[in-house]
């Protein structure tokens, strides 16, 4: 049995029998058991010593292999960012995926009031068009516009973007039965208020929060951990060894005369302290390993500052995106009432008699239904693009009161690792 102390001390017990039966003429019997019991304990002093790197590279390390348990919790934090960051993913294909079904039930809604308008345009030029044959072109046209309505809200309902795909997607999403009887309908309003955002802010939370640069950072501490630990293979092995045997010699193993009785006596015991020194020439492969072990670390820290650009990047577009989608909300908004006071207008002429224009009343209907699905679209679009702010700030999770455990790990200077810990490279502020 044997067991590793946290300096890198080997604590071992051995038990050795073996059994000899040979015709050597210098034997004094021709076979003999031996046995022997053994306490032994191995210090490095130089080489695999020291609380820091064995917390680093753990038991029975070679350069370039290292399974320490401060190795260890880092992969534990790496796996736990690596699991917010895809429930963050997750969380914003659901929000998508509710406000595409919100759009597409007010695609529908448009679609079905520009139906229902045309319909009784059609049914009042056919009845002109039966007492006057003049009429027969406008009947058609007010006809054509009709069927053209009806497809776009069979469209809406189950198109590639309507109502049931979109529905099913939601379903999908959150687990549940993809048919079952129940239609599916968003009850949230999205946000019309406008968004002013603190730049500098949301700039430092999105460079500290973000799950990507919080793996990364994971990474570049293990890396530093790694040249730290390979550091120590350059150094030569000089161990401090100290053994304790008890000794049994006999013609049997048990009983009169044997090895064990032998051994229980305690009449034959050996102690030894000594000093071994072991050292390679030239130390190629503890060298190559620290020089991996750098290279790993400047890997990581400039794909570390890549990433930070290309988040706050990100973080830039998601932002104009935002005010672009409230500005497009209200211009398509002031459209929407244009258009449809026109076409109050014009079916008010109509309902009294007054001379009116067909294409000008087919026209103003089309552009009433067109207004009024570009409207909640822009609307479902500055919802989801404030989504997109708060995911590219890193506060997705925390804006839907969603708390994952252990969700922030703790930050750690280079100070902290000499000492028990992992070096850590500071957030760089925008």
């Amino acid at each position: 049995m044997s067991k590793y102390t946290a300096t890198g001390a080997q604590l071992a017990i051995r038990s050795i029998t073996d059994y000899d039966a040979n015709n050597a003429t210098g034997n004094i019997t021709p076979s003999a058991w031996q046995t022997q019991f053994q306490a032994e304990m191995r210090q490095p002093l130089m080489q695999g010593g020291g609380l820091t790197f064995n917390r680093i590279a753990g038991p029975g390390a070679v350069p370039g292999n290292y399974n320490g348990v401060l190795i260890a919790k880092v992969n534990n934090d790496l796996t736990a960012a690596e699991f917010r960051q895809q429930l963050r993913d997750y969380i914003s294909d659901v929000i998508t995926a509710y406000w595409d079904l919100y759009f597409a039930y007010r695609s529908l809604d448009s679609k079905r009031d520009a139906l229902q308008r045309s319909q009784v345009t059609w049914q009042s030029f056919d009845a002109l068009k039966n007492n006057n044959r003049r009429t027969g072109p406008d009947e058609a046209m007010a006809r054509e516009q009709y069927y053209r309505f009806k497809s776009e809200v069979n469209d809406a309902i189950s198109g590639q973007l309507g109502v049931q795909t979109m529905e099913r997607n939601l379903r999908l999403l959150i687990g549940i039965t993809i048919t079952d009887g129940v239609l599916l309908r968003p009850k949230d309003e999205p946000n019309e208020a406008p968004l002013v955002f603190d730049w500098d802010s949301i700039a430092i939370e999105a460079v500290q929060l973000r799950s990507e640069l919080q793996q990364t950072r994971l990474k570049v501490k293990r890396s530093q951990m790694e040249v730290l630990a390979a550091k120590n293979f350059l150094m030569p092995e000089l161990d401090l060894v100290s053994t304790y045997r008890i000794r049994g010699l006999g013609k049997r193993l048990a009983g009169a005369n044997s090895a064990f009785r032998e051994l229980g006596s305690g009449d034959f015991q050996e102690y030894e302290a000594s000093v071994e020194l072991r050292m390679p020439v030239g130390f190629r492969q503890a060298h190559a390993a620290v020089r991996n072990a750098q290279l790993k670390v400047q890997r990581q820290n400039t794909l570390l500052r890549e990433q930070e650009r290309r988040i706050l990047r990100d973080l830039t577009n998601d932002v104009v995106e935002c005010d672009r989608a409230y500005v497009q909300m209200q211009t398509n908004m002031n459209r929407y009432l244009a258009a449809t006071d026109a076409l109050k207008g014009m079916e008010t002429n109509r309902d009294f008699g007054l001379p009116i224009s067909l294409e000008q009343l087919l026209d103003a209907q089309r552009r009433a239904s067109e207004a009024q699905t570009k409207y909640y679209l822009s609307l479902s679009q500055y919802a989801i693009s404030t989504k997109n702010v708060q995911y590219q700030q890193g506060t997705l999770l925390h804006a839907i009161h969603l708390m994952v455990l252990d969700e922030q790990p703790a930050p750690v200077s280079m100070k902290d690792i000499i000492s028990e810990a992992v070096p850590s490279a500071p957030p760089t502020s925008p």
